[in-house]
Order: structure tokens, then C-alpha cells, then sequence
């Protein structure tokens, strides 16, 4: 095995998501609750970028730039980026000391410094995945600046571990969509919606989400999927948007009351112009689906008005795409 260099670096983009159906099926003896949830990428990312000096002092140093740069964005081992980025680097090396005659570049590398940069353009607890998906672009562009790469099932049974949201990342990276049951953590990948536009809009508010799985209160309706979740995503936009449904949003209106106005502002949107608002996940994103690009930014620029008017602030507003594929899970290559 030929020596590494001294210094190597890797980025990879990190997509946001969201939850077209996420569907609360009840609560474990362990606390956790059972989910039912579609998930799909969209062209809203972060770009995470790992570095690696193998200079025997084993440092960790973590940059957070970029417009979604907030103060609430850990720089420390709360975040799931730097715990997939150390969990990473510990799996590599133990995996492949054990077989490997060259002993050194495997202790140069669990020696090396790493460096973690984050440019932020996902907003935080927002439902919408931003910690996730970093935590899987962390684990691909360290496997590439080191050369080395996990394999797939360690890959998710790592990012697994971390979240039920990481295993997303890495479960589906193939299509850019899924379908997660259990805790979430079980994961099918789908064929990502072609025809949809997404218009997403994040508040000024902010949603933990343990206390919005707090407010949740049995039963939970409606009870089921309105139709296959992969039938589903391939409906056209117009068709699918009055079927998606979010067991969290009333759990989320109760725990961040924040929240109540912007509903109000939606369900008046929706009068006016006919689509449908939802919430992502726990929250706080809101995104409404259309059939093209016009339409997707004249319900964008509508809704900027109106929360303008009712003096509710923004953190932003996009049009967005579905991904059909995740690129920042798959490893070094």
C-alpha cells in the first residue's frame, strides 16, 4: 500500500427533504414512537467539506459559513456531522487495521487532524433535514480525502445509528427517495417524483423535535396512507398535493404556538390560489407542491406578501425541485 498524502480534502453536497406523508403509527415501551413516512431529496443543499493532515496531533476543528449559518448550529459533538465524521474515521480504522499489514497508515490516520467545514443553506430545526444530511455528506467526503471507503452496510448501520433521517440519506442516495418505517430507520428506496415543483417557506420560528413528539396525542388520524406511497409520487403535482398529510402538525402547532398564525396564513393561501401547504417533518418548513416553475414562483412570491402583511418574518423562501438521486452518500469515488 503506497503511502497517503499529508493533507487531502473532499466536499460533497448535502440535499434537504421532505416529508410527503409522515404518519405516526404510535408509541414503543421504549419511548420512540412507530412512523410511516415518504421522503424525498430536493435541490436545496449544504455543502460539507472534510479535510484530513495527517500531522499526529489529532485535532478536530469545525467552520459553519454560508447564509443558514445560525448561532443554533452546533460547532461541537452535538452535531450529527461531527459525530458521523469521528464515528467514520473510528469504523475505518478499526475495520482495516485488523487486516492490514501496514499498521502506520492506519494509526497516521487515526492520529490525523480533521477539519469539518459547513456552508449552511438548510435552515436549522426546520424539518427539513439539514443535521441528517450533513451527518451523511460528512461520512462521504471523509471516506474520499481519506481514500479509503465503509462498506455500504457499515455505511448505514452508521448513519442509522445517528438518526432516523441519516439513514434516509444513505438508504436512498440511489434514488433520492424513500420510504422509512419503524423508528424510521428502516428504509426502502422509491422513484423520486419527476414532475413536481416545490415551493418551501421556512419562518422565523423554530421547531425541536422532541418536544413537538411530546405533544402528541393518540389517536392519530387519519389512520392510514391515502394510497401506495409509490403510486403516490408518481402523481402529478396538482393530483398528489390534497393527498399528502403530516401526523406531527397538529403536535406541532400545540408544542410551538409560533407556528398557529402561519397555518392560518397558509389555509388563507390555499383558498385563494387552490394549493395546499404542509408541514415538513416536525417543522417549521412548510412546502406546497405545483406543476411548473411560473406557478411555483407566483405562489412564492404571493406567500412573501402576505406574511410581509401580516408582519410574520421569514428565514426564507424557495422553489425547489425533487433530487432523483443523492450523490453525497455514496462513499469515496
Amino acid at each position: 500500500m503506497s503511502s497517503p498524502p499529508a493533507s487531502s480534502c473532499a466536499s460533497r453536497r448535502a440535499p434537504a427533504k421532505v416529508n410527503p406523508t409522515l404518519l405516526v403509527l404510535g408509541r414503543r415501551d421504549d419511548g420512540y414512537h412507530e412512523v410511516d413516512t415518504t421522503l424525498i431529496a430536493i435541490d436545496l443543499c449544504d455543502t460539507v467539506t472534510v479535510r484530513v493532515e495527517r500531522d499526529d496531533r489529532a485535532g478536530l476543528e469545525v467552520e459553519v459559513t454560508g447564509p443558514m449559518a445560525t448561532e443554533d448550529v452546533p460547532r461541537d459533538a452535538r452535531n450529527l456531522a461531527v459525530r458521523a465524521l469521528l464515528a467514520a474515521r473510528e469504523t475505518l480504522v478499526s475495520s482495516f487495521s485488523s487486516v492490514s499489514s501496514e499498521s502506520s497508515v492506519w494509526g497516521g490516520l487515526a492520529r490525523a487532524s480533521l477539519t469539518l467545514r459547513l456552508e449552511k443553506h438548510i435552515p436549522s430545526q426546520a424539518g427539513l433535514g439539514g443535521g441528517s444530511s450533513d451527518a451523511a455528506a460528512a461520512v462521504a467526503a471523509f471516506e474520499a480525502a481519506a481514500g479509503l471507503c465503509l462498506a455500504a452496510d457499515q455505511r448505514l448501520a452508521l448513519l442509522a445509528g445517528l438518526g432516523a433521517d441519516c439513514a434516509f440519506f444513505a438508504a436512498a442516495a440511489a434514488t433520492g427517495a424513500g420510504r422509512a418505517t419503524g423508528i424510521g430507520a428502516e428504509v426502502t428506496a422509491l422513484e423520486a417524483p419527476t414532475g413536481w415543483h416545490l415551493v418551501v417557506a421556512t419562518p422565523e420560528v423554530r421547531c425541536p423535535t422532541g418536544p413537538v413528539y411530546g405533544a402528541l396525542v393518540a389517536p392519530y388520524t387519519p389512520p392510514a396512507h391515502p394510497a401506495d406511497p409509490s403510486e403516490l409520487l408518481r402523481l402529478p403535482a396538482h393530483a398528489a398535493g390534497p393527498l399528502l398529510q403530516n401526523h406531527l402538525e397538529r403536535a406541532a402547532l400545540t408544542a410551538v404556538p409560533a407556528l398557529v398564525p402561519w397555518r392560518s396564513l397558509l389555509d388563507t393561501l390555499e383558498a385563494e390560489r387552490g394549493v395546499p401547504f404542509h408541514l415538513s417533518g416536525s417543522g417549521s418548513s412548510w412546502f406546497a407542491l405545483v406543476d411548473d416553475a411560473r406557478e411555483a414562483e407566483a405562489l412564492r412570491a404571493r406567500l412573501v406578501d402576505i406574511s410581509a402583511a401580516r408582519g410574520l418574518a421569514l428565514r426564507a423562501t424557495w422553489c425547489a425541485r425533487p433530487l432523483s438521486s443523492i450523490p453525497a452518500s455514496r462513499g469515496a469515488g
